[in-house]
């Protein structure tokens, strides 16, 4: 999520550490693969699995805006392998299991 900053509402320092309070507007919100690229065409079944997922957060500042990324890493990966492999098993009949590896 990319935030424009509006107003800077205060400054704190901590030894080395400057925290800075802004009050902000989201401007723009993406999804984006692995190596980065953008991802547009998520379904909404994919896209609650992130709500989900014990997400690393990254900041990254600059003068007139700072960028939050959540990303996925080696536990969320896991769990969306998990979770991917349980709800494709829903759908079937109970006692048959889907090969989705096959239909990938």
């Amino acid at each position: 999520m990319r935030f424009d900053k509006e107003e800077l509402l205060s400054v704190e320092e901590a030894g080395e550490t400057i925290k800075e309070n802004w009050k902000a507007r989201i401007t723009e919100v993406t999804f984006t693969g692995r190596g980065g690229e953008p991802v547009t065409d998520l379904s909404s079944d994919v896209q609650s699995l992130f709500t989900t997922w014990d997400l690393e957060t990254h900041e990254e500042h600059a003068d007139d805006h700072f960028w939050q990324r959540y990303v996925a890493g080696e536990e969320g990966m896991q769990f969306a392998h998990t979770a991917l492999v349980r709800s494709l098993d829903w759908h079937q009949p109970e006692g048959t299991k889907l090969s989705w590896r096959r239909e990938a």
